[in-house]
C-alpha cells in the first residue's frame, strides 16, 4: 500500500482508501499474490478455504472442518500466520478483506473454463453466480462450498426443490440472510449433500430439515432466528460440536394501556 499512495497528495490518500476497502489495486494485488504463489499446494488450499468460506471462524473448528483434507492444520495455520496471510486473535481466524478478495479472484478466474460455468468452480461466493446455480440446478460435483449474503439480493430468490442435487461434493454452505422471506424454498430443502461439514444459515426459512438431512460428518449446524418446529426424523450422529438453533423472534403484540380519564375532565 506504501507503494500504491507513493507520489500522491493527503487528500488522494482519503479518497483512495474506501475504494482500497472494497476493491484490490492491481498493483496491491500483484504483491498480495506474489505472496500466494510461494506456498506449497495444501497451504494454497487452506488459504482458499478461508478466504472463501471460513474467515471469522475459531481454529479449532476449522480443523475439524478440514480434518478429511488436510494434514497437520496446526502447522499450516503457522505458515500462513508467518506470511501475514491471515492472525489468530484468542483462537479465530481472520483474514484482511484484501486477502479475502484475492482468495476470491484467485477462484474465479485461475480455475479453468469456471469464468462462464460457476457451477464448476469449487467455491461460490459471488451473489449473482450463486444466484444462476440455484436458480437453473447447474451446481456440479465440483462445488464443495457456497458462502452467499443476501444483502446483494435486490428481491428474492425461489430455490428450486432440486438446487443442491448435482453438489454431491458440498461440504460447507454459509447464507447469510437479513430476514426470512429473501430466500424462498417453496418446495421445502432438499438433496442435501451427505457430506456436508458446516450448515450455516440466518433466519432459516423452513419449519423441518429435509427427512433425509445426513449428519453423519456435520461439525457444525448453525440456524439463528430459524422457523423451525422440529429437526430431522430419526437419530442424530454425536459428531455436532457447535449447534445454534435459536428461534426467530415473534412478533411484538401491542401493549394494551387502559383509558385513563384526565383529572378535572367533564
Amino acid at each position: 500500500m506504501g507503494s500504491h499512495f507513493r507520489g500522491m497528495s493527503k487528500h488522494e490518500w482519503i479518497n483512495a482508501i474506501p475504494r482500497l476497502r472494497t476493491h484490490l489495486d492491481y498493483s496491491i494485488q500483484s504483491i498480495l499474490k506474489f505472496s500466494y504463489d510461494a506456498l506449497c499446494g495444501e497451504d494454497k488450499d487452506l488459504f482458499l478455504h478461508i478466504a472463501c468460506l471460513l474467515n471469522k471462524k475459531r481454529i479449532e473448528n476449522v480443523e475439524e472442518y478440514l480434518a478429511h483434507k488436510l494434514l497437520d492444520t496446526k502447522q499450516r495455520f503457522h505458515v500462513l500466520a508467518e506470511k501475514s496471510l491471515i492472525s489468530i486473535e484468542e483462537g479465530w481466524i481472520k483474514m484482511h478483506n484484501l486477502l479475502e478478495q484475492l482468495g476470491r479472484e484467485i477462484v474465479r478466474y485461475d480455475e479453468l473454463g469456471s469464468i462462464r460455468e460457476p457451477g464448476k468452480r469449487q467455491f461460490l461466493v459471488d451473489g449473482r453466480d450463486i444466484c444462476e446455480v440455484l436458480t437453473d440446478g447447474t451446481g456440479s460435483r465440483s462445488v464443495i462450498g457456497i458462502h452467499f449474503n443476501s444483502f446483494e439480493l435486490s428481491g428474492e430468490l425461489n430455490i428450486g426443490e432440486r438446487a443442491f442435487e448435482g453438489m454431491l461434493n458440498l461440504k460447507f454452505l454459509r447464507i447469510k440472510c437479513d430476514q426470512s422471506d429473501k430466500l424462498c424454498l417453496p418446495q421445502g430443502l432438499n438433496n442435501l449433500s451427505r457430506k456436508l461439514r458446516l450448515l450455516e444459515w440466518d433466519h432459516f426459512p423452513v419449519t423441518c430439515l429435509p427427512s433425509k438431512f445426513c449428519t453423519e460428518y456435520l461439525v457444525e449446524l448453525n440456524l439463528q432466528h430459524n422457523k423451525l418446529e422440529k429437526m430431522w426424523e430419526g437419530n442424530m450422529v454425536r459428531n455436532i460440536m457447535v449447534m445454534c438453533l435459536s428461534p426467530a423472534p415473534k412478533p411484538q403484540e401491542d401493549e394494551f394501556v387502559p383509558f385513563k380519564e384526565p383529572k378535572g375532565a367533564t
